[in-house]
């Protein structure tokens, strides 16, 4: 991962986000492009001469841009407790438009490896839990799609569950992911949950412990409900980072939706790495 889009609309959750970008930045010695999406009602200047209107664009955009600049200069990792020392190439892009549009758009225009994006949610659905831009962008993105909860300073990685239900598809995330933790030194722990209606007898997956470069080891917990399990798993186990394949629709909206019969939903309060299988 060589280039990290870090879309921001210079909100509080976005300065989370920014502490980890620029830290896996500097793991990986990638570089990391800025991006400023905002939507110009027109509607206010509809008798505005086109020339005047296009000057008038460019003036909000040259301010934009030098709030953007003043933005990410200003933010340290030293707050989350980590100072990066390497020092880190940042571009700055200001786009005119919706913010889901533009940020697919560029992430797909130019080889992005990783958007790095703020959450706001605190509720159930994945809507309000992660915030409808980052929910689409996790959706719409062909590149992974790293969302950081708002309040989670980046304090290193060691340990990234990966939520895992041994189906096809998750091979090549499970590719991606080693070569992410084996750049942040982190070890990855796969956590099956098994809610009683399977066999019993552990599953075996391509990938096994010992013939990956980073430590990697294999857990099947019971619970009837996939929340729960991984809520658990991920406190008990100190789970720095989650991982998962959101294309398949049924584990996606299982995880996040509550149940009819109780309220039980995943609230996750560490960074989830989504990945298209």
């Amino acid at each position: 991962m060589k280039k990290i889009l870090f879309p921001t609309d210079f909100s509080l959750s976005s300065k989370w986000a920014f502490e980890y970008a620029k830290a896996i930045a500097s793991y990986m010695n990638a570089s990391i492009t800025a991006l400023h999406a905002y939507h110009f009602d027109y509607s206010a200047i509809d008798a505005m001469p086109p020339e005047l209107m296009e000057a008038f664009n460019q003036e909000k955009a040259d301010v934009a841009l030098q709030r953007f600049k003043d933005y990410t200069d200003s933010i340290t990792l030293e707050e989350g407790g980590i100072v990066v020392e390497n020092k880190v190439k940042i571009d700055h892009v200001i786009k005119i438009g919706f913010a889901i549009d533009e940020i697919v758009t560029y992430s797909k225009e130019n080889d992005i490896d990783l958007i790095v994006m703020g959450t706001k949610g605190s509720h159930n659905l994945p809507e309000k839990l992660l915030g409808s831009i980052t929910t689409n962008v996790i959706r719409k993105a062909d590149c992974p799609v790293l969302a950081i909860p708002e309040g989670a300073s980046f304090k290193g990685i060691n340990k990234i569950a990966f939520a895992i239900d041994y189906k096809n598809g998750e091979l090549d995330a499970f590719a991606q992911l080693i070569d992410f933790a084996k750049a942040v030194h982190a070890d990855i722990h796969a956590i099956h949950i098994n809610d009683g209606t399977e066999d019993l007898k552990p599953q075996e997956h391509e990938v096994t412990e010992g013939n990956a470069p980073v430590k990697v080891t294999f857990t099947t917990k019971y619970n009837l409900y996939l929340a729960n399990g991984l809520e658990e798993f991920i406190v008990d186990e100190h789970i720095d980072m989650l991982a998962m394949v959101t294309h398949k629709r049924r584990f996606w909206e299982v995880l996040f939706k509550p149940s009819r019969t109780k309220n039980i939903a995943l609230h996750t309060t560490v960074p989830l790495l989504a990945f298209h299988g």
